[in-house]
């Protein structure tokens, strides 16, 4: 980044719903060209597959495990 455009970011879309078994999916990430972003998963139960890291605009796939429930 330059140090006179400020970074900013945005990804869409900014919800999933998923079936019991889980799946994939994709998110597009929108940022400032030159601006890093990284992409991490937040639970034990979502895994993020590529796109980690990024500069600028880019696409995180990841994924969802199947929900076993609790008893």
């Amino acid at each position: 980044q330059d140090g006179q455009t400020p970074c900013t970011y945005a990804i869409d879309p900014t919800g999933a719903t998923f079936e019991a078994d889980g799946g994939t999916a994709t998110v597009a990430v929108t940022a400032t060209a030159g601006c890093a972003w990284q992409a991490t998963a937040g639970a034990a139960w979502l895994t993020v597959l590529s796109g980690a890291t990024g500069t600028g605009p880019g696409t995180v796939t990841y994924k969802v495990d199947r929900h076993i429930g609790v008893h």
